[in-house]
């Protein structure tokens, strides 16, 4: 099964997002971008998937993309081997940086399940883990 990380300071939010990959992903929650950039941290690489918010407290989700390419680009992990990530957005503004630093794709809130599972088969690596 895929593992995901799943990004959101709104408990609603990341509820819905597990709901609608439920059989699909094993996802591990990160409540704010400091605690995301932690378990991203300690996962080593096993995730195959990222959904992440644009606007949290503590470290937004550009600034946790910005880490976590930065921390890839340390490992020299090949570009085919780095985290797809999918942005989530109330503030399309944002979208643009998002994408300049190694986003896949986004989504704008609300987030309507079909779609997010499409991103998901589109964007997930590989094989299961």
């Amino acid at each position: 099964m895929k593992k995901v990380l799943v990004v959101d300071d709104s408990a609603t939010n990341r509820m819905l997002i597990i709901e609608a990959l439920q059989g699909r992903a094993a996802c591990v929650e990160a409540v704010d971008g400091v605690d995301a950039v932690e378990k991203y941290m300690k996962a080593a690489n096993a995730f195959d998937l990222a959904f992440l918010d644009i606007a949290m407290p503590r470290m937004d989700g550009v600034e946790v993309l910005k880490t976590i390419r930065a921390h890839e680009s340390k490992m020299k992990t090949p570009p085919a081997s780095c985290l797809p990530v999918i942005l989530i957005t109330g503030f399309p503004d944002r979208v643009p940086e998002g994408l300049e630093y190694g986003a896949g794709d986004y989504l704008v809130k609300p987030v309507f399940p079909e779609l997010l599972v499409h991103k998901f088969e589109k964007f997930s690596r590989g094989g299961d883990r």
